[in-house]
This record gives structure tokens, sequence and C-alpha cells, in this order.
């Protein structure tokens, strides 16, 4: 069959122009948990990790009791993305309590040191600057 090739690579070329007309689906930022955080912000100059293990957000989830700790409206307070998708890497007790994602929203995108040592880039990417609205979320 003579022109096979030609008419696999015509082929081959229009399937490549129509895939490049549709919109890539944007990446779906995830909670990764704290263990991401607390890499970067747990060293001398910088131990806000330390100072939220502390603090009675940490704790969130164990003030919770009986029926509380499994119900959906108790845990979008006192866990984090509990409505939200989770990584791979992550399960829901690994989010126990009100940790950073929380308050910075979900890290997959924006976890990466390149990315947080450029602000804008951190913003862009997914992280959220926090307001009396994100904390009004839940301190009702």
């Amino acid at each position: 069959m003579r022109g096979g090739r030609f008419g696999a690579a015509l082929l081959s070329a229009a399937l490549g122009l129509c895939l490049m007309s549709q919109p890539l689906s944007a990446a779906v930022p995830e909670y990764v948990g704290h263990k991401y955080c607390r890499t970067c912000h747990s060293s001398p100059d910088n131990d806000r990790y330390h100072l939220w293990l502390q603090s009675a957000h940490a704790a969130a989830f164990e003030s919770l009791k009986g029926a509380e700790k499994v119900d959906p409206e108790c845990l979008a307070c006192h866990t984090t993305g509990s409505t939200g998708p989770l990584s791979d890497s992550v399960s829901e007790k690994d989010l126990r309590g009100v940790q950073c994602e929380a308050c910075h929203g979900p890290g997959s995108l924006y976890k990466k040191m390149s990315v947080m040592r450029d602000p804008k880039r951190a913003r862009d990417n997914g992280l959220w600057d926090v307001t009396r609205d994100v904390c009004l979320r839940c301190h009702r």
C-alpha cells in the first residue's frame, strides 16, 4: 500500500492538532498534611511548626467527644481537608486537628521550596492569605 507511512503521519499530525486545541485540565490542589510544612517551618529562625503543635488548633480533633468525631459538620472545623481531595500520601487520620492547610489551602501545588520562595508564585499555586474570612469559616 503506497502512502501508508504518509497517511499514518498525516493522521498522527491531525490527532496532535486536535489534542492541542483541547484545554488542558488544571491540576486540582490536594491536602498533603503538616509533614510538608514542618520541613521549612521548624528551623530556629522560623519555628511556626512547633508553635502550632502546642496550640489549641493542633489539638482540635481531640476536643471532640463521641459521635462528634464522625460528624461531618464537626470535622469541617476540627480537622483539615475533610471536604477536599487528599493526596495519595496522606490519610484522614494524618489530617486531624486544624493544620496549616486549613488556613492556607491545600498544599500539593505550592509545597515545593522553589514555589514557596516566590510569594506570588505560591499564591498562584493555591496558597491562601489568612484573612478574617478564612478564620470566620470556623470561628463563627
